[in-house]
């Protein structure tokens, strides 16, 4: 910066010149307004830049937030998901989280959660326990037979109805061994 162009030297346009002399431009940065919106998620944490920021400054994005039931798909300028930009552009940035609803497959084996499957979301198909559980009823039940929606109390004479393949739809699933 030349010693010239210090506030205190700012020249008056209306000063009449009577002799050569020489100006020099003062060039601020501009600043732009960068936001995040959580979009029904958790406050954001962590090191973020937000708020007024400088033309080519380095822009920190923010821990991704999360949600109950929901999955962090990215955030949204407006037209499309986007990777954030890296560095501030000259103009202002909105960003929105954008969320995916997930639903969770429960399999029982004798009242007890036997595995979970998290994260699912409609039109997932479901995957099934590569292992057969083992029963604590070897009298009415010797061996495993398959997974069923309702659970089997006591002895039947009826089969149970199995389920041997399944899709989420919009709702949290449950089966039984």
């Amino acid at each position: 910066t030349n010693q010239a162009c210090s506030d205190d030297k700012k020249f008056d346009f209306n000063t009449p010149i009577t002799k050569d002399i020489t100006l020099y431009a003062k060039w601020t940065i501009n600043t732009y307004t960068l936001t995040w919106a959580v979009n029904g998620g958790n406050d954001l944490t962590g090191e973020y830049t937000s708020g007024s920021v400088k033309f080519g400054a380095t822009i920190t994005k923010p821990a991704n937030p999360t949600r109950d039931g929901y999955k962090f798909t990215g955030w949204h300028n407006g037209t499309a998901i986007v990777n954030p930009a890296t560095t501030m552009p000259a103009n202002d940035l909105n960003y929105t989280a954008q969320w995916t609803k997930v639903y969770t497959v429960t399999f029982y084996n004798n009242g007890s959660v036997y595995e979970t499957l998290t994260d699912l979301e409609s039109g997932d198909a479901v995957t099934f326990p590569a292992t057969d559980p083992e029963s604590c009823d070897t009298e009415n039940y010797p061996h495993f037979i398959g997974w069923t929606i309702d659970p089997i109390n006591g002895s039947t004479d009826e089969e149970p109805d199995l389920v041997t393949s399944a899709t989420v739809s919009d709702e949290d699933l449950e089966y039984h061994a």
